[in-house]
């Protein structure tokens, strides 16, 4: 069990407990896989949305391995669903992302898509050239669906907001991140928070700032790399203020180019990355500390 304080509360500890046990009827086979709980408590804006359980399971039932996850959300309204995914679903969802010639705005926040899944809807971001908005929150692409989305930018698609929070991109997913963002001049709004990106994330980052000015606004919250560090922050935020110079002087196309750049780094606990992997750098939290009656 692992805990840490929200920044600005003074109570209720985010709780999680990874590796439980978990199972699921489906199509009348109990499935046995790996579980984790999370209990994030908080005064969030109206229908703010976290996942708080999930399992996986390798067992397989009409031949698809199966994820399922339990959603929540707070505010005015709350609701609990269950989502049943197989390996299926990335090559549909690349097909219609490929085929689309009208929407704009692409919302799959906290749907755990993963690295093959992310591949093919990189791949399929480079011929769109409609779509405006991805959210790709907790998409788990990470680093092949990363280069795969970079590939995407690369070619200078339309989309001007990619939200890839807590991916698993690491320091090389997050620099190709940023090595494809040194010639895009679409892309105006960044979310890489909590992807692990280390000391070589920030310097690419860096790097890329002092090339584009395209960039309004970059969230690099609860990285490691950033967090604790403040000679990387400076790093990150020379580069800021040198990118925010070169864009009040580049020509302006969009309304967004009229605005100044802005810059997150929230110093607070993210995932450590290592070759490996992610390792969790939190501290246990007592179990009489735990406020039973508030954990999910």
């Amino acid at each position: 069990m692992i805990q840490w304080l929200p920044s600005g509360q003074t109570q209720d500890n985010v709780i999680h407990r990874p590796d439980l046990r978990a199972t699921a009827k489906i199509n009348g086979k109990v499935l046995e896989g790996t579980g984790y709980s999370k209990r994030y408590y908080g005064l969030y804006p109206r229908f703010w949305g976290y996942r708080f359980y999930h399992g996986v399971t390798t067992d397989v039932v009409d031949g698809a391995s199966h994820f399922w996850t339990a959603d929540a959300a707070f505010g005015d309204n709350k609701y609990n669903y269950w989502k049943v995914l197989g390996p299926e679903d990335g090559a549909a969802l690349a097909h219609v992302i490929s085929k689309n010639k009208t929407c704009i705005t692409l919302d799959l926040f906290v749907n755990e898509i993963f690295e093959e899944a992310g591949v093919a809807v990189g791949k399929a971001l480079a011929s769109n050239m409609v779509l405006k908005s991805l959210d790709l929150q907790q998409a788990q692409v990470g680093v092949p669906g990363a280069k795969a989305i970079a590939a995407a930018l690369k070619a200078n698609i339309p989309l001007m907001n990619l939200k890839m929070h807590y991916n698993h991109l690491g320091p090389e997913g997050v620099g190709a991140i940023a090595e494809a963002l040194k010639t895009n001049d679409k892309l105006t709004n960044l979310d890489l928070g909590d992807n692990g990106m280390m000391k070589e994330g920030v310097q690419a980052l860096a790097a890329m700032l002092q090339k584009n000015t395209k960039l309004m606004r970059l969230d690099c919250s609860k990285n490691a790399g950033l967090w604790g560090d403040d000679a990387m922050k400076g790093v990150l935020t020379k580069a800021g203020e040198q990118h925010d110079a070169a864009r009040k002087k580049a020509k302006k196309l969009i309304p967004q180019d009229e605005l100044p750049f802005k810059l997150l780094m929230e110093d607070s606990p993210g995932q450590m990355w290592s070759p490996n992997g992610f390792v969790n750098v939190v501290h246990s939290l007592p179990v009489e500390q735990i406020d039973r009656k508030s954990v999910v």
